[in-house]
């Protein structure tokens, strides 16, 4: 059942990206696959420079407290 599985997984895969662009699905196909790739890659980007920014503001708050005090 395994190689049956993928294959006929494989199949349905194309039926419905034949189905959806309507003729010259391999050029399209490409196309959108790449651009799923280039933004997962800038989210993951965007995310560490978000969390890098966080901590630097928490240690100011905390310098800022204790200036304070």
């Amino acid at each position: 059942l395994g190689d049956r599985g993928l294959e006929g997984l494989w199949a349905e895969c194309r039926a419905k990206s034949f189905m959806h662009v309507g003729g010259g699905g391999r050029r399209r196909r490409r196309r959108r696959r790449r651009r799923r790739r280039r933004r997962r890659r800038r989210r993951r980007r965007r995310r560490r420079r978000r969390r890098r920014r966080r901590r630097r503001r928490r240690r100011r708050r905390r310098s800022k407290m204790d200036f304070e005090r």
